[in-house]
């Protein structure tokens, strides 16, 4: 924080000097970077390459599962070796060339990321839930020479391998299982099967085991672009560097340890590397599942059990028969979690810390879930893309008491709020938060006008309004886009999605500007029902009108099926929904 913010809270501020303290683990020092001074952790990796080599100590440990198949961290590590030797042998791939990755979460995925890092590639993470069109899009505006894919992605562009071929890929890898025979009877000269990689046994005691080339790689350096979730416009690239990553590897390992502090109040370090699994549900094309999740969990040595889709049964199942330690998801998830242990036995007794992102969490999910998780530590987290996924975090009782809050910054991040016209507000007073540190992107990919907007000046301006209150304490009140005006009155959207959620038959809810010939904007808001749940829109409006003032009661509701379309970071798409009901037409 800036000087002269105030106090944080003081349980938080004791435990965030002792484990920052000279000397420890997770010293903060201060540095010189373009002329102003930055705080950094003193101990962060400065590559991805390095994290990669590091992982030497966890030995035969398991590191990736999916569907009970289990890759140790050695295996993971010979693989990655051996992927990254033969794009620095076989295709010239150097520091800057881009290599992208076309998959659903699976532990390919991370031996193609780590594999490509380590030999300076730049990796060029696209969305797998994205159309063929969608893919090509992400592949020619990254100028991609090598591109790494599974068999769903690999069906959709197939049919395009010309326009793949224009765009200037030079080699396709496929991942599946029958990929070889495949491979071998096609006509296509630039498909390769990536699974030579995997198969490639350990070296027996009389051959030399591969090595890494030799390259000069600094933390300046670009490591990845990771496309935003468009919520606003068309994905952009955001610019990471192995710095910017390896700076919330540290600060996942830091919030880790601040957990730990609320489970026992005896971590000094925050480094017990056994027996953590952490039960992923974010895709690791995004970056809260790259930045946090992976490279969290090599940062203290644990076990990643994925998914290949969300199912909150099969979540409680692999909790109990996998003895889950740590899981993350959007709140949505996390109430689902809860609806299916009501009409289920599961033993979720190794469940220590429940991670939540990407949406509010309203004092109605934190109440549930210490009813039925008694013993479990909640974080309630922020971050962005653009800021290599941490900003910030809040957890134990301290989360437990002030659920609307997403916590103060990481101790290496300043924050502060902004008027329309730019100036800083005091603190206490609602703005666009804006944040600086070494986890904020360089910009956005062959976007300068992008760049300038949201990165000038040396500040990330987030785009959300928040106010930080008198103990430090982010609090998010609405996207700066999503405020609804109506008749001159400023209607937080996240305000009014927060109390629908409170209904007992509201699984989830999107509020929107609805425009309106009288009054600018009306309020509207599109709901999904828990399963056999039943509910009117004027008996939400009731149960609002109790709560909240009239104004900001939605004027219109719309009852959908299935899930609410959300981006990678699990913030709902709102301009997709006001696409689909015709809005933007009115």
């Amino acid at each position: 924080m800036e000087k002269g913010q105030p106090a944080l809270h003081i349980q938080y501020s004791e435990i965030e000097t002792r484990l920052t303290k000279p000397g420890s683990c997770f010293e903060v020092m201060v540095e010189d970077i373009d002329g102003q001074p930055m705080r950094s952790w003193k101990y962060a990796q400065p590559s991805l390459r390095s994290v990669l080599e590091s992982t030497q100590a966890y030995g035969d440990r398991t590191f990736l599962e999916l569907d009970g198949l289990q890759m140790s961290y050695d295996s993971h590590l010979v693989a990655a070796t051996a992927f990254g030797c033969s794009l620095f042998e076989d295709f010239d791939i150097g520091i800057g060339d881009r290599v992208a990755i076309a998959m659903r979460n699976c532990p390919e995925w991370s031996v193609a990321f780590f594999g490509a890092a380590a030999v300076g590639a730049v990796i060029v993470s696209l969305n797998a839930w994205w159309t063929g069109e969608e893919l090509l899009y992400g592949i020619a505006d990254a100028g991609v020479k090598v591109l790494v894919v599974d068999r769903e992605r690999w069906n959709r562009l197939m049919p395009e391998i010309d326009r793949l071929r224009t765009i200037g890929v030079e080699r396709i890898f496929l991942v599946d299982p029958d990929a070889q025979s495949e491979v071998d009877q096609s006509d296509i000269e630039i498909l390769a099967d990536f699974n030579v990689f995997l198969e490639r046994p350990d070296q027996d005691s009389h051959s030399q085991p591969l090595s890494l080339p030799a390259i000069d790689l600094s933390s300046q350096d670009l490591a990845t672009i990771f496309y935003t979730s468009g919520t606003t416009s068309r994905p952009k690239g955001v610019l990471g560097t192995h710095g910017n990553i390896c700076s919330n590897m540290m600060t996942r390992q830091f919030a880790r340890a601040v957990r730990r502090e609320a489970l026992s109040g005896a971590s000094e370090t925050g480094v017990d590397v056994d027996g953590d699994v952490y039960l992923l549900t974010a895709p690791l094309f995004h970056a809260m599942g790259c930045h946090s999740a992976l490279l969290g969990t090599i940062a203290c040595g644990g076990t990643l059990l994925l998914m290949h889709k969300w199912d909150a049964d099969k979540a409680l199942t692999l909790i109990e028969s996998r003895h889950v330690t740590t899981f993350g998801g959007a709140p949505t998830m996390i109430r689902q979690i809860i609806d299916a242990l009501e009409n289920r036995q599961a033993d979720l007794g190794s469940l220590r810390e429940l991670l939540v992102g990407g949406a509010p969490l309203s004092r109605a999910l934190v109440s549930h879930t210490k009813d039925a998780l008694p013993d479990v530590v909640l974080e309630n987290g922020y971050g962005m893309t653009e800021a290599s996924s941490t900003i910030s975090f809040i957890s134990g009782s301290d989360c437990e008491n002030n659920p609307e809050s997403v916590g103060p910054p990481i101790p290496v991040s300043d924050v502060k709020v902004i008027g329309p016209d730019g100036s800083d507000l005091p603190w206490g007073e609602s703005g666009e938060l804006c944040i600086r540190g070494p986890g904020v992107a360089l910009g956005y990919w062959r976007e300068p006008k992008a760049t300038e907007a949201v990165f000038g000046g040396g500040w990330l301006r987030t785009g959300d309004i928040a106010v930080i209150d008198k103990n430090g304490r982010i609090n998010l009140i609405d996207r700066v886009k999503d405020v609804i005006i109506r008749g001159g009155e400023n209607i937080s959207s996240v305000e009014v999605e927060g109390r629908l959620l409170e209904h007992p038959s509201v699984l989830d809810a999107a509020v929107i500007a609805v425009p309106d010939l009288v009054l600018g904007e009306r309020v509207g808001a599109i709901v999904v029902l828990r399963q056999s749940m039943d509910a009117t829109g004027d008996e939400l409006s009731q149960f609002l009108s109790e709560r909240m003032a009239r104004f900001k009661v939605p004027d219109r509701y719309w009852f959908r099926e299935g899930e609410l379309p959300r981006g990678q970071s699990g913030k709902i798409l709102k301009r997709s929904l006001r696409d689909e009901l015709g809005l933007d037409d009115l």
